[in-house]
């Protein structure tokens, strides 16, 4: 069993330049946690796995292919 806390593991390398700490790393899929601050965005761009967003905090607009969604706080 291995126990983590986002606050003490190490930051991940990313082009966004984002803090992003990996949870879990498998063939079958990972998990990260993704902290971006007011007005900081990822660049739209093409993943080659299916992507779930979890907003813990603050607003998002979230963009797949031409559609874009706003979310909130528990929104997933």
């Amino acid at each position: 069993m291995i126990i983590k806390h986002y606050k003490t593991t190490e930051m991940m390398e990313n082009p966004w330049n984002l803090k992003v700490i990996k949870f879990h790393d498998s063939p079958h899929g990972d998990i990260l946690h993704l902290t971006l601050n007011p007005g900081e965005n990822m660049l739209p761009h093409i993943s080659p796995v299916t992507l779930l967003f979890y907003i813990l905090e603050g607003m998002a607009t979230v963009r797949s292919d031409e559609e874009y969604r706003q979310a909130g706080a528990g929104s997933y």
